[in-house]
């Protein structure tokens, strides 16, 4: 899910808020946009594919260029100002992702160094950029870009789910709202997200139920949020269920997840050649040592249990549902297993039990439900 960053020549000065204190005139006012600290005549790229719909010099912008995206079914407008000289493009322009539209300069009048100011103007008019005084913005850090290898809609990150009716962008003000705006989806749940729980015990995810799916599209399953390899999961056959005492009702609750491994890597800069055409090739180096990335998980609990499945004939399968698979280890494998230290001694007396136990055999999670039993995927 990537938002904006010029790149490595730039370091963020000053974030998009409602009541800024501007450093140069000492009022408080809106600040509608990322500020972005870097030399004068450092390329301002393009957030993502576009076209030019306006160009020129607007008092406390100076010189600036707008750019119109169609991302994910709604027109967005981004604004590149204090640019040091017009940008070169014209009106109507195509632009691709990352193509330099200007320079980074200080004009505008109220600029306190170099620096590039970008906006974000998603739901607006095709062909008609809101310069107007208070026009409307959000929050750059929270809307996600297409990334490289978007394809039909979806980019190499997402969010679990689509905004309801994909009426708005998906961006980070769907799910956690806007600052003095839209309250956002997880807002409207029992239990959202919260860092620590009643127990007193870390709690490491975020909830979606009935109150977040008035605002996002969760019908059709659950997204992965980016590329990866599932490495365990498990589907129960029927939701297993607990009684309260004394009242003896019950209530299902599910066990089922899914598990998966991601690998981020960060990609090399191409550096440019400067061989003459016609040039001698030079000899292949050695290869490189393999790249250091970044291994984690993503969690998804409390899935839907296969009687549900099978009530629901048209929901889609996962894709990586195979055929039943069914793994014993005995006593005598050879593979050894690191086990941590074993707990200090308990003092007596305080009701405390500990048991020591071996695991003697294991059964695999691929297609068992909870009970150990096969599952007919």
């Amino acid at each position: 899910m990537p938002t904006y960053n010029p790149g490595a020549k730039y370091t963020k000065s000053s974030p998009w808020s409602l009541a800024r204190k501007q450093p140069k005139t000492g009022k408080i006012q809106p600040h509608r946009g990322e500020d972005w600290a870097a030399a004068e005549g450092t390329d301002i790229p393009a957030a993502a594919d576009g076209k030019v719909v306006y160009k020129g010099w607007v008092d406390g912008y100076g010189n600036l260029v707008v750019l119109e995206h169609q991302i994910r079914d709604q027109t967005v407008h981004t604004l590149y100002a204090h640019m040091n000289v017009a940008s070169p493009l014209t009106v109507g322009a195509e632009v691709k992702a990352r193509q330099t539209v200007g320079t980074v300069g200080m004009t505008g009048g109220v600029s306190s160094g170099n620096h590039l100011h970008f906006e974000v103007m998603p739901g607006a008019r095709p062909g008609a950029p809101n310069l107007a005084r208070g026009h409307p913005t959000v929050d750059p850090s929270t809307f996600d870009f297409p990334g490289e290898q978007e394809e039909q809609g979806r980019g190499p990150w997402s969010f679990p789910f689509e905004a309801s009716g994909r009426e708005g962008t998906t961006d980070g003000g769907t799910f956690l709202g806007m600052s003095g705006g839209k309250e956002g989806a997880l807002s409207r749940t029992h239990d959202g997200f919260y860092p620590v729980g009643a127990n007193g015990l870390w709690h490491g995810g975020i909830h979606f139920d009935a109150g977040s799916g008035t605002l996002l599209d969760q019908r059709d399953g659950v997204r992965c949020i980016s590329d990866g390899e599932v490495v365990a999961y498990l589907v129960n056959k029927k939701y297993p269920e607990i009684q309260f005492l004394p009242s003896k009702k019950r209530a299902a609750y599910s066990t089922g997840f899914t598990l998966v491994r991601h690998r981020l890597e960060l990609p090399e800069e191409k550096p440019q050649s400067k061989e003459k055409p016609g040039a001698k090739e030079k000899p292949k180096e050695k290869p490189e040592a393999k790249k250091e990335a970044l291994v984690f998980y993503s969690l998804y609990m409390h899935q839907l249990d296969w009687q549900g499945y099978q009530e629901r004939p048209k929901l889609a399968r996962p894709g990586y549902w195979g055929e039943p698979k069914h793994f014993r280890v005995g006593e005598k494998a050879k593979d050894k297993q690191e086990l941590p230290p074993p707990p200090p001694v308990t003092p007596q007396g305080n009701g405390l039990t500990l048991v020591n136990s071996t695991l003697a055999e294991f059964e695999g999670l691929c297609g068992l439900d909870d009970a150990g039993e096969e599952l007919e995927c």
